[in-house]
């Protein structure tokens, strides 16, 4: 018969932890969810890197243009 001894130790923290916007991270995970809406660069289907890069820079060419004609009108 085998016996397990656990030790434990807890933390018990007095103050009330609040939610803290992290200032960069939404703006990378937004960025990263406008580029996934192609297709293309939902999966890795791509052999090379340049070519996902190329893809890449594809997408966010796509995504200014449709900006800057839409602030334009």
């Amino acid at each position: 018969m085998e016996i397990l001894l656990l030790h434990l130790r807890l933390s018990i923290f007095s103050e009330k932890v609040q939610f803290a916007l992290l200032p960069k991270r939404w703006i990378v995970e937004r960025t990263f969810a406008w580029l996934v809406r192609n297709t293309r660069l939902a999966k890795d289907w791509e052999g090379l890197p340049t070519t996902t890069e190329t893809w890449t820079y594809l997408a966010t060419s796509r995504l200014m243009t449709k900006r800057s004609a839409h602030a334009a009108a």
